[in-house]
């Protein structure tokens, strides 16, 4: 079943603003809980959305707050830790570079 779920979840997570991106990342993290397997094939599609909800939604604790929780739980993964970092290092090093332009 989650692993059915898990494609329709992400494109969720694409479309959800406001108070329903909250519930969407908490039923996220739900999912990814139950099986490591279908957790680490997600990684690659799921950690760049992340990223950019993250990046959206700066200004709001609960969203950065769910989107830390769901990276740390895939990057807890045996073995994932390299891909999670690999997918969220760039990224990150560009907000800081932009932010510090910014100033």
């Amino acid at each position: 079943l989650i692993s059915r779920c898990m494609p329709n979840m992400c494109r969720l997570l694409s479309d959800t603003k406001g108070d329903m991106l909250g519930l969407t990342l908490e039923t996220m993290m739900l999912c990814l809980g139950v099986s490591p397997e279908i957790t680490a094939k997600t990684v690659p599609t799921v950690t760049p959305l992340l990223l950019r909800i993250w990046e959206q939604n700066t200004a709001s604790v609960r969203i950065t707050e769910a989107v830390n929780d769901i990276l740390s739980l895939l990057a807890g993964l045996e073995g994932m830790a390299p891909a999670v970092l690999g997918k969220c290092v760039p990224p990150m090093i560009n907000l800081v570079v932009r932010a510090a332009k910014a100033e």
